[in-house]
């Protein structure tokens, strides 16, 4: 099921919760949330309607919009070089070969664009804000050749808040935020991650080819595909940062084309070893902000600004404690053996 211009709202018992389990989980995560089963709302918390900045949960919104771009044509494929829209990349790191030339939209989405330092592209992954940034910019203003402000008005319109009729507004300029960073209601969030649950299909429109919704959700990294060893390369002049630094985190066996999937490292360890998995989820702010997909229960699960009462993580593997606690509350409030009514 797919909501209209508004959510359908179905209550936890009938949508397989315990109503009490559900609160509990609810009071745990904190902040600003929603939880959607079988394309209806069971709860919402905090400014659900507000526009929240989802820090490097936006990610796969870049992604999608790449994928929209290849499309319509405006991008030969993802194994295009970038250096097509960003001819600059041509003109840097001399003494490495002018190896940025070689960058494809592939890299960058895999966050295997070595960006920055001096590895090859898709010889190691670097996690990396300048890098999205690259892609961000890219995308605006070479490929659609827009500003911010046009993009929240066009190409967000035309590949996002319009096909999924989205509520609040949603939008990549903020006077609050730098430009690109998005800014984006809890209850609209969650209508992106259905999207992908249902593997790019919106009701009867197939708005993401199949094969590159299925790709993005299911793609990791091998568990020992390098980490870079953060030996600093030019980039751009004037090159920004959309966020933070480089190599801010490890990949784990579980980066998939900008979405973390729920795969194992190379102990064996899984990401979220609660959660089914099929698990597939957006994190910024290193799980403060959270956008959890399961599409074996049918299930969307988003939350901004969560766990207050907690210290806040700098990095993800540090906060996915707090993850991996609510996870299993989420889990929990699930009752055993419950036939599902879907609508």
């Amino acid at each position: 099921m797919f909501p209209g211009e508004h959510w359908e709202h179905i209550a936890p018992d009938r949508a397989g919760f315990s109503p009490d389990g559900l609160a509990e989980f609810v009071k745990k995560v904190g902040g600003h949330g929603v939880v959607v089963r079988y394309g209806r709302v069971v709860d919402y918390w905090g400014h659900y309607a507000h526009l929240l900045d989802v820090a490097s949960a936006v990610k796969p919104i870049y992604a999608h919009l790449v994928y929209m771009a290849v499309e319509d044509g405006l991008i030969g494929s993802l194994d295009e070089k970038v250096s097509v829209h960003a001819p600059n990349l041509e003109r840097i790191n001399e003494e490495l070969g002018c190896k940025d030339s070689d960058i494809t939209w592939r890299h960058l989405l895999q966050q295997t664009a070595c960006y920055g330092v001096e590895e090859d592209p898709g010889t190691a992954f670097n996690y990396s804000d300048y890098q999205l940034a690259l892609l961000a910019d890219t995308l605006v203003f070479k490929v659609h050749k827009l500003t911010y402000s046009q993009k929240t008005a066009q190409s967000l319109d035309d590949y996002l808040t319009g096909p999924l009729r989205m509520q609040d507004s949603a939008t990549l300029k903020h006077p609050n935020s730098l430009p690109g960073r998005l800014r984006i209601s809890v209850r609209d969030f969650a209508r992106f991650g259905l999207l992908y649950l249902n593997k790019g299909k919106w009701g009867r429109r197939q708005i993401v080819p199949r094969k590159l919704a299925e790709q993005a959700i299911s793609t990791p990294l091998p568990a020992n595909f390098p980490r870079t060893e953060q030996v600093e390369a030019e980039m751009i002049g004037n090159q920004r940062s959309l966020g933070a630094g480089m190599n801010l985190e490890p990949h784990l066996g579980s980066y998939s084309y900008l979405w973390w999937v729920n795969g194992t490292d190379k102990n064996g360890q899984r990401l979220l070893p609660a959660l089914p998995e099929d698990t597939f989820l957006a994190q910024g702010h290193s799980g403060h902000d959270v956008l959890l997909v399961i599409p074996s229960l049918d299930l969307v699960v988003c939350w901004v600004d969560a766990f207050p009462k907690k210290t806040h993580a700098t990095r993800f593997s540090e906060g996915r404690k707090n993850v991996n606690k609510a996870a299993e509350l989420l889990m929990a409030a699930l009752t055993p053996g419950f036939e599902e009514a879907r609508p």
